[in-house]
């Protein structure tokens, strides 16, 4: 709930994989996530994504109480030279609308095939993609 900063993930290579590159929280946690980059990975197959950013889990089979609305902020995250066989989405970025994340970058983020949609992006401010 605190945050992560400068996280470097790179030269990765692996199997099946459910996603390769994936940041995830709810309006619950607060906190940053800031500086974090990855780059140089080759997987077999992702089956969801390969690089995705998610701020609106919730958990739907669990029961929360009320909740003091906390939300986290999402700034300068890179994906670089990610590649898989086959994938569901290469980039998937779902922001929270009322902090949208910020100074979001990707290159060469592919797949040699996509079962879904290439790219969804929903609430992000600043720079995104290049």
């Amino acid at each position: 709930s605190a945050g992560v900063r400068n996280v470097r993930m790179e030269n990765c290579t692996a199997g099946n994989v459910f996603r390769v590159f994936y940041l995830k929280t709810n309006r619950r946690r607060g906190g940053v996530v800031r500086n974090v980059t990855c780059e140089n990975v080759r997987v077999k197959n992702a089956k969801n994504s390969l690089f995705e950013i998610a701020t609106d889990i919730m958990y739907e089979w669990a029961d929360f109480p009320d909740f003091e609305i906390r939300r986290t902020e999402f700034r300068d995250i890179t994906a670089r030279n990610i590649h898989a066989e086959s994938t569901k989405t290469a980039v998937r970025i779902c922001g929270d609308a009322a902090l949208p994340p910020q100074g979001i970058r990707w290159r060469n983020v592919t797949a040699d095939k996509v079962t879904g949609e290439r790219v969804f992006i929903k609430n992000v401010g600043g720079a995104c993609g290049y």
